[in-house]
C-alpha cells in the first residue's frame, strides 16, 4: 500500500440521503496521529519556501488542518466563520463567511488558505470573497482531498491550489 493509498483509507464517504449529495469526511484521519501528521506535512510541503503571514481557513474541519499548519510554520491562524446558515440557505447561498473583528488581517498581509476538501469550489470562493475588502494576498490554497468530478479547481481559475489526494 502506498502512502497516498494509506491516507485515502481515512477518507470516508457519507451520503446524507439527498440524491446526488456525497460528503467526504476526514474525522478518522484525526484519530490517527501518524496519518494526521503526514497529511499536515504533505499539505505544507508546497509552501515551505513561500512567504506568508497567516494561515486562514473556513470553520469546521478546515480549522483543524489550518491550526496544525500554522503551528508548523510558526504563524498565526485566522478562522473564517460562516454566517447563520438558516438565514442564508433560504436565500440560496451557504458559503458566506465573516472574519471576527478581533482577527482581521491587515492590508498587504499574505495568507495561505487551507481546507479539508475541495469539491465545487464554492467554499473557497466564499472565503476569497470575504477577504476582498481587506486588500490581502492569498498566496495559495492547500486542501487534503480534491473531488475531481466536482470541478472546483476550474471554478477557482487564477488561484494556486495544491491537493494531497484526488478522488473521482
Amino acid at each position: 500500500m502506498t502512502t497516498k493509498q494509506w491516507l485515502k483509507s481515512f477518507v470516508k464517504t457519507y451520503e446524507p440521503g439527498e440524491p446526488g449529495l456525497v460528503i467526504k469526511r476526514i474525522t478518522s484521519l484525526l484519530m490517527e496521529p501518524d496519518a494526521f501528521s503526514l497529511a499536515v506535512d504533505l499539505m505544507s510541503e508546497p509552501f515551505l519556501n513561500t512567504d506568508f503571514d497567516y494561515v486562514i481557513a473556513p470553520e469546521a474541519d478546515g480549522f483543524t488542518f489550518a491550526t496544525a499548519i500554522a503551528l508548523k510554520f510558526n504563524k498565526g491562524m485566522i478562522g473564517l466563520k460562516k454566517y447563520d446558515p438558516v438565514y442564508y440557505s433560504s436565500r440560496g447561498n451557504l458559503n458566506l463567511f465573516d472574519i471576527p473583528e478581533d482577527s482581521h488581517p491587515k492590508a498587504g498581509d499574505k495568507l495561505l488558505l487551507v481546507d479539508d476538501v475541495l469539491a465545487t469550489g464554492d467554499t473557497i470562493k466564499g472565503c476569497l470573497e470575504a477577504l476582498e475588502r481587506f486588500e490581502v494576498e492569498v498566496v495559495g490554497v492547500s486542501v487534503f482531498v480534491e473531488i475531481m468530478h466536482r470541478k472546483g479547481r476550474e471554478a477557482l481559475s487564477g488561484v494556486k491550489i495544491y491537493s494531497v489526494l484526488e478522488e473521482e
